[in-house]
């Protein structure tokens, strides 16, 4: 009978419980199917960036552009951090793998025509994680 008395009041604590979402498994350990799923989900690139972010972009404002480096937490970050694919046809946008070690790689996302240029810089742990972006647009 106290076992009863008790069910409520344990169905109660387990839904009061906040629901957590699992992390997405790491969707590759080959940079290039990666990236493609990274630039696809704004999920996935919020679980494999590391924070803070590094992001350097380009002070305008002076005679001579010169190069600004910031660390931004995860709440100054608006995601998605890179175009999807469609998103990237849509804006003309060219994207190329610059370059691919065991360890670290970049790719680049760019429009020579308007003066567009992001890298992308990319390590491998468990799994690649943004590191780094670079704003170079002009």
């Amino acid at each position: 009978m106290k076992a009863l008395l008790m069910l409520p009041a344990t169905i109660a604590l387990l839904l009061a419980q906040p629901a957590f979402a699992a992390a997405p498994a790491c969707p590759s350990d080959k940079f290039e199917p990666f990236f493609k799923a990274y630039a696809e989900s704004a999920a996935v690139q919020k679980a494999f960036t590391e924070y803070p972010l590094a992001h350097v972009l380009l002070d305008h404002s002076a005679e001579k552009p010169r190069a600004i480096k910031v660390a931004l937490p995860q709440a100054k970050l608006s995601f998605p951090l890179l175009p999807s694919a469609a998103k990237r046809k849509a804006d003309h946008l060219a994207f190329r793998v610059d370059a691919v070690t065991a360890d670290k790689a970049q790719a680049t996302i760019f429009n020579t025509e308007r003066g567009y240029q992001k890298a992308y810089f990319f390590r491998k742990s468990a799994c690649w994680k943004l590191e780094l972006i670079e704003d170079r647009s002009l």
